[in-house]
């Protein structure tokens, strides 16, 4: 089963993010936390005041050079909590209202709607850097990212995580169980670490070191949506516990 390229690792990375730091040329830094969303092309839209320096640089200089900085970080509390991070160098540029406020809304139709006092900023990306763990740094082709599609369970990673490491800690003993013989060690914590479209990953945190155990989910092609994933990460459950089981991760009401 094949690994996300780097563009779609990218594009999964800034679907995920609940937060990012902006730095311009000006010097003037910003940071942001749920102050963002991605439209279709991938290229992040901010809201920030109308009266921000921000919005006063992008309006004397239509195009503002920008370093956008993005960290992806466990959700569930592990050591080496970084799983990976990465830089987008663009323009940054303020679209028309009527434009943004429908890019906005289109990006999250659910979410929360634009204040008045609110201008959406996008960036338009020039190049960008990713680092993942365990991988060498590498550089993104800004139209091979644009085509790129994110994790279909991008956005609900976190949540689904923290649910299973909070409520269902007889799942992870029972996911535990399926390691290869010899992995698991007498005392060992595990964790949920990750979960994308092809496989669960558990880390194993010991004393003073760790190691990372993918389960791939079943299935002969990856899931589609995060429904599809969800059904599969049951379904590796049941195949646990050798029969019928009670569903798990599914997302609090």
């Amino acid at each position: 089963m094949s690994e996300p390229t780097a563009a779609e690792a990218a594009r999964s990375l800034v679907a995920g993010a609940s937060s990012l730091s902006l730095h311009t040329a000006a010097e003037t830094t910003v940071v942001l936390v749920g102050a963002q969303r991605v439209d279709p092309l991938g290229r992040l839209l901010v809201a920030v005041p109308e009266a921000a320096p921000l919005v006063a640089q992008v309006r004397a200089q239509v195009l503002v050079a920008t370093q956008a900085f993005l960290v992806d970080v466990a959700p569930v509390a592990v050591r080496e909590r970084e799983r990976a991070h990465l830089e987008i160098f663009a323009w940054l540029r303020r679209p028309p209202r009527e434009e943004a406020a429908a890019a906005w809304e289109d990006a999250h139709p659910t979410g929360s709607r634009l204040e008045p006092t609110e201008v959406v900023l996008r960036l338009e990306p020039r190049a960008l850097a990713l680092q993942r763990t365990g991988h060498d740094p590498v550089d993104v082709d800004p139209a091979e990212y644009a085509r790129a599609s994110a994790d279909p369970l991008a956005r609900e990673e976190a949540e689904l995580l923290q649910h299973l490491a909070s409520d269902h800690t007889g799942a992870l003993g029972v996911f535990a169980r399926m390691l290869p013989p010899g992995l698991l060690r007498a005392g060992d914590r595990v964790v949920p670490l990750r979960l994308d479209r092809h496989r669960l990953v558990l880390r194993l945190e010991r004393e003073s070191s760790h190691a990372d155990v993918s389960l791939l989910l079943p299935g002969e092609n990856p899931a589609l949506t995060a429904r599809d994933a969800l059904s599969r990460v049951r379904a590796l459950l049941c195949r646990g516990h050798g029969g019928p089981c009670q569903a798990v991760c599914r997302r609090r009401d």
